[in-house]
Parts: structure tokens; C-alpha cells; sequence
């Protein structure tokens, strides 16, 4: 079987054809359930995940029964997936039906490879686990808080193959991600670095240092406070024109290196302004 919660809860059986949940409550509680990867979830747990912006009558004790025996006949001849006991429900699915579960795997050793300098490795293993999440995404979750938590982890698994592929040279085509990535979390520093970084390296400096004043602007005005010693350490290195910014240079099979970051002075711009060498 294969269950998949990173999108909308999609079930396929062992021929692969669809199962159908055709309430959204259904959906959401295997949903909930696949989260504790087998572990039983408590009936009061279950019951404010499901039921968190309209609570059923009563204790919900009978709702979420009702619940459990419709999702059961929908699943038909996998109804006993769904497992009943004293300490509540558990969904009894292999790490390898779980998109989740498997999502947690590939990137657990695509972020032991980073810290391990295998770059191509984890950029590998990221970009797999990436590919699991659907649009949109955890559709059928609660807003709870380990909705939330869920989210953070595909976030930082998105950051660290960028980490992976600035490793491997490839800071141009990481660009026009990491725009993305800072429109959508304007306050995420690890993210603008990486963007600072990578317009720095293919030769965009300008517009580098203008990332840097825009998120600074954004945490002094904003929120009254400075930018982290990432921020404040690239950005003094940048000014510097510090070497080790740019990549090394790499030796390919035919014989003489080549340097990774084209020699181009634009790319779109981070809204870049004049400025002499030794400005910020």
C-alpha cells in the first residue's frame, strides 16, 4: 500500500488503484494517525486535532468512534490498518508505505552526507525527499502544532540542499529559489545569506549588499532588532571582497580548472542601488 500525507491524503492500495475517503474528516484522521507512525494517539489528542474549530457535542468520544468505523468501511479490506486499543488509535503502516516516513529517511541521510562534506550525496537524497511533498501541502491536516513542526522540517531540509548545491557550484540556478524562498519567510537570515551568497558569487555584489540593507531595514524597522552574526559576518566579508567567498576551482576529466561562478556582473536585481567598494 502506499499512504500519502505530504499533500492531500491520497490511499493506494496494493494494485495501486485509489482508495477513497471521500470526507475530509476521514482523511484527516489517517492523516493524524500516519503522524505517530504507528504509535497509538490518545482519543483526547484525536478528538481536538480533528474537531479543533467545531468540537462535537460531549466528551467526542462517540463522534470519533463514528469516525473510525467509517473510515474503516471506506478502506474496505484494509479496515484493519486502522488499530483500536487501550491507549487509543494507531494506523499499523510500513516506514515504506508512509510518504512521510520515508521523507523523514531520505532526508536524515541527505543531512548526514552534508555534514559529512558529501555534497552531490545530499543534494541527491534532499531533492528525493523534496519531491514527496505535494501542493498543496498537508491539505488534509489540523493547523496544530505538529502540523507545524512538519512544516519546519520541510524547511529545512529545502535549506539545507540549497546548502548542498551552493557546495556543488551551482549558485546561479539557486537564485531564482532562494527569491522565492525570502518572499515567502521575509525574516528566515539563514535564507538571505544563502542569497547573498550566491548573487556574491556569480558576480551580482551590488545586488548582494542591496539583500543585505533590505533585510536589515526589514529587522531594525520591523521588529527593532539587528541582523544575526551570519548575516553580519557575510556581509563584512562581502565588503571585503573576502577570496574565500568564491568557489574553489575544480579540475575536470579533460585537464585544466575551471572556476566555478560565471563571470557575469548581473541578475535580476534585490532592488541594488549605486555604491563604491566600500559601502554597505
Amino acid at each position: 500500500m502506499d499512504f500519502r500525507i505530504l499533500g492531500p491524503v491520497e490511499v493506494l492500495g496494493d494494485d495501486g488503484e485509489p482508495v477513497v475517503l471521500a470526507q475530509r474528516l476521514q482523511r484527516r484522521l489517517v492523516a493524524e494517525l500516519l503522524l505517530h507512525a504507528r504509535r497509538p494517539c490518545a482519543r483526547s489528542e484525536l478528538i481536538a486535532a480533528l474537531w479543533a474549530d467545531r468540537p462535537p457535542s460531549g466528551t467526542g468520544g462517540g463522534a470519533l468512534r463514528s469516525l473510525v468505523y467509517a473510515t474503516r468501511r471506506a478502506l474496505g479490506r484494509y479496515g484493519a490498518r486502522l488499530d483500536t486499543s487501550p491507549a487509543g488509535y494507531a494506523f499499523l503502516a510500513a516506514d515504506s508505505e508512509s510518504d512521510l516516513a520515508v521523507f523523514r529517511d531520505l532526508a536524515g541521510r541527505g543531512q548526514a552526507a552534508l555534514d559529512d562534506g558529501d555534497a552531490a550525496s545530499a543534494a541527491r537524497l534532499l531533492a528525493e525527499a523534496l519531491r514527496l511533498w505535494r501542493q498543496p501541502q498537508l491539505a488534509d491536516l489540523a493547523a496544530t502544532a505538529a502540523q507545524a513542526r512538519l512544516l519546519d522540517q520541510f524547511r529545512t531540509v529545502r535549506a539545507d540542499l540549497i546548502d548542498a548545491r551552493l557546495a556543488l557550484g551551482q549558485h546561479r540556478s539557486t537564485v531564482p529559489d532562494l527569491r522565492a524562498m525570502v518572499a515567502e519567510d521575509p525574516l528566515h537570515e539563514h535564507s538571505w545569506a544563502q542569497l547573498m551568497t550566491a548573487l556574491y558569487v556569480t558576480g551580482s555584489r551590488a545586488e548582494a549588499l542591496a539583500c543585505y540593507r533590505e533585510i536589515r531595514k526589514t529587522l531594525v524597522l520591523g521588529h527593532g532588532i539587528d541582523p544575526g552574526p551570519e548575516l553580519l559576518d557575510l556581509h563584512a566579508r562581502i565588503l571585503r571582497d573576502d577570496p574565500a567567498l568564491l568557489p574553489r576551482p575544480r579540475e575536470p576529466a579533460g585537464g585544466s580548472p575551471v572556476i566555478g561562478g560565471p563571470p557575469s556582473r548581473r541578475s535580476p536585481a534585490c532592488s541594488p542601488t549605486p555604491t563604491s567598494a566600500g559601502q554597505s
